[in-house]
């Protein structure tokens, strides 16, 4: 919704910038009227960056916001009003994208959490024990059956078999897994049986 609203605001900004340059090249329009016209798609554009930068700059920091707050400032000053909503709102579009790929990048990696197996085969004393993921511990080993996703990060110590790992790489293509290979969470075990030494526990896997 934050990120809808925020297009919203840029597309209206743009359109008012687009009209005042357009009334600026082919009617003889006040310059008063164009820089209030400006004014208002600037502060709709980049409210949150000038907010930002001026508290940026109350604590004497200086970033992109803060340049850009000044940069703007500067170019009304001068007179340079629709430059001044250019320079915002191609900052603002920047911002939005920004944004909406990290919200992609999580929906992925809640996906992938989604995937990841919450089960674990341990092998102690030569014995088979299904326990959490979770309670798995650095250096144990576990066994992958065939065609399940393995639990946590590890290498193979034990068994040849094709790897899946287009749910972590996007790779579509398997991969050998022989003894040495470094599998993740997450990635589908192939038709062999494997044994993995974990090297993370799965909360960090």
């Amino acid at each position: 919704p934050h990120s809808k609203l925020k297009g919203i605001l840029l597309g209206v900004s743009a359109v008012i910038t687009a009209l005042s340059v357009i009334l600026h090249l082919t009617v003889d329009f006040s310059p008063v009227v164009i820089g209030i016209a400006c004014g208002v798609a600037t502060v709709l554009a980049g409210n949150e960056i000038f907010l930002k930068g001026i508290k940026s700059a109350t604590k004497l920091k200086l970033d992109e916001t803060t340049l850009l707050t000044v940069a703007v400032i500067a170019a009304f000053c001068l007179g340079e009003f629709t430059e001044a909503a250019l320079v915002t709102i191609l900052f603002c579009f920047g911002e939005l994208l920004e944004d909406i790929a990290v919200s992609r990048s999580k929906k992925n990696i809640e996906t992938l959490a989604q995937i990841r197996p919450d089960k674990a085969i341990l092998i102690e004393n030569g014995k088979e024990v299904e326990v959490p993921a979770e309670n798995v511990k650095i250096g144990s080993t576990i066994l992958v059956r065939p065609y399940e996703r393995i639990p946590v990060d590890g290498t193979i110590v034990q068994g040849n078999s094709s790897i899946d790992t287009s749910a972590i790489t996007g790779e579509s293509v398997p991969v050998d897994g022989a003894k040495g290979t470094e599998v993740m969470s997450g990635m589908q075990n192939g038709e062999g049986v494997i044994k993995v030494v974990t090297t993370k526990t799965a909360e960090n896997s």
